[in-house]
């Protein structure tokens, strides 16, 4: 760069330009790939070297840095006498307190630093000691800690005594907000109402609200009225809610409300066809929709409210659909779910939780969970995650060929409960698992798709090297969780480089709990070869 470029890059609004392109955007999503992680990695490390070049590139370097904080520990680090502790969380993490007062020039300095964050993640409590914020609210007595925070994510309220010093977190400028009170089932519960009392007027003022509010096991939630907020554009309401007919009438007529999550513990609206024609004639704006409980209820809510224009849909059962139901049940009521489902959707993604089995033929098959849906016509992202093992057959998976061209991911997979609780062993290889070339013909059929999980495919299988399509598919993450074991994972590494030579393989390589693991590490390496990763060390 000649001496007029860079006097041109010292200019305060080209930097500013300039760093605005490096910013790494908002704390990741499920939705996130691991190249994004890593590209927000890059650019976080990137705008922290260029801060510390020279005095004029360092302000609006930090301006972008600091914009977003994934965890507030690294913002409350930045004052020298917060450090680790001798001692380890209850989860064994690193545990962080004050080991002297705050200077007024530490304060100072972290104040400056404070003033730019639009975005703070606060971690659980169980990471620090509770005289942090005790400490912070002397420092900060008037708050708010962060003057411009736009968004406070995963905000833990868990302690009696830390948790009216965090109301400091509360900015004016608050736009979104996720509160979790339920760490404090053993606290009084006039320290819930203290702090949802403070929190009132942040609720009035922000658009995006996502509570979870169950104080104990057994108690009811404490009363936050969310249903009066009109002003809202996204709601999530985590602990269960009765829903009667005011309640759901006063949501229906949101008049902004394009996202919104209910967890059913009952819903009760009564015999009145005035009440459901209101209700159906709600939601105008209403593009993503999450609803959890019991398949009846389930079934109830979308019949009687029906979003016409919704895109996104997430059922979540919470209900032992195993034991708790007849075969002829369960169908019925499944049935009764799908049919309510509008044909504009998207996307669609069943939970299945709460699951115990006693009697394993009872078990629904992944067909009788997803034939019922062929009648969608425009679904484009199609996720099944379940907590008891589901088995998908390559005739499954073969039905599909012809259906959704426009699918971007299919997801058959467990939820993380689930996950936790399978290994190999638990697999029956002797039924018809999916076979190598039928996840090749679907790959061909759906040539949009950028993932793909499946629990399982067939080892035995793998055609020879010489008959596997060089496809050269934009598939981005393939995930394929357990593999037969004694099997050699070879020959299906080489089919899969070569079907899918793009796959984004960037995280969590060493740690291999499950053979898709290893196959992942051997991909990672093929990967590398193939492009000649090894030159560039």
């Amino acid at each position: 760069m000649n001496d007029a470029g860079a006097r041109l890059f010292l200019r305060r609004d080209v930097a500013d330009a300039v760093f605005a392109q490096l910013s790494p955007g908002s704390y990741p999503d499920e939705d996130t790939l691991p190249w994004e992680r890593a590209e927000r990695r890059r650019a976080q490390k990137t705008l922290a070297r260029a801060a510390l070049v020279c005095r004029a590139l360092s302000e609006p370097a930090l301006d972008v840095l600091w914009r977003v904080v994934d965890d507030i520990v690294h913002l409350i680090s930045t004052l020298p006498s917060y450090v680790k502790s001798a001692k380890l969380s209850t989860a064994g993490e690193a545990y962080y307190t004050f080991n002297r007062d705050i200077t007024p020039e530490e304060w100072v300095r972290f104040q400056s630093l404070a003033i730019r964050v639009h975005e703070l993640r606060v971690t659980s409590d169980a990471n620090w000691d509770n005289s942090t914020w005790i400490i912070l609210s002397r420092w900060c007595p008037r708050g708010p800690l962060c003057p411009r925070l736009k968004r406070l994510l995963n905000f833990h309220i868990s302690s009696y005594v830390s948790g009216p010093a965090k109301m400091m977190l509360m900015s004016p400028n608050l736009q979104h907000i996720q509160l979790s009170m339920r760490g404090l089932e053993k606290s009084p519960p006039e320290v819930s109402d203290l702090i949802l009392g403070e929190l009132q007027p942040v609720f009035q003022r922000v658009e995006s609200l996502s509570i979870d509010l169950q104080s104990g096991k057994d108690d009811p939630p404490r009363a936050v009225e969310f249903w009066q907020l009109a002003h809202l554009r996204s709601l999530r309401v985590l602990h269960k809610v009765k829903l009667t007919p005011d309640l759901l009438r006063s949501l229906t007529t949101f008049p902004s409300l394009c996202s919104l999550s209910l967890n059913i513990q009952e819903i009760d609206l009564g015999e009145s066809e005035d009440t459901k024609l209101e209700l159906s004639s709600g939601f105008p704006e209403l593009r993503d929709l999450g609803v959890g409980g019991k398949l009846a209820d389930i079934a109830n809510f979308l019949e009687n409210t029906s979003p016409p224009e919704l895109e996104s849909l997430t059922i979540t059962i919470s209900q032992n659909i195993v034991d708790d139901l007849s075969v002829d049940d369960r169908r019925r009521q499944l049935d009764s779910v799908y049919s309510k489902f509008p044909r504009s959707l998207h996307r669609l993604t069943v939970i299945i939780e709460n699951g115990s089995v006693s009697d394993p033929d009872l078990i629904p098959s992944a067909a009788d969970l997803i034939e019922p849906l062929h009648w969608l016509p425009s679904l484009r992202r199609l996720t099944f995650r379940a907590d008891i093992y589901i088995p998908i057959k390559d005739a499954d998976l073969r039905a599909l060929e012809g259906l959704w061209p426009d699918l971007t991911g299919f997801e058959f997979t467990f939820t993380k409960r689930g996950l936790d609780k399978m290994d190999e062993d638990s697999i029956s290889w002797t039924d018809s698992i999916p076979a190598v070339p039928t996840v090749i013909a679907f790959a061909k059929a759906h040539p949009q798709l950028r993932r793909l999980t499946l629990p399982y495919v067939d080892l035995a299988s793998v055609p020879g090297i010489s008959e596997v399509p060089m496809l050269n598919h934009g598939l981005d993450l393939l995930t394929i969780h357990f593999l037969k074991p004694k099997l050699s994972l070879h020959r299906l590494g080489l089919a899969v480089d070569r079907l899918f030579p793009h796959l984004d393989l960037l995280e969590n390589l060493g740690d291999c709990k499950r053979r898709g693991d290893e196959l992942n590490a051997f991909l990672f390496a093929l990967q590398a070869g193939r492009r000649g990763a090894h030159r560039d060390v």
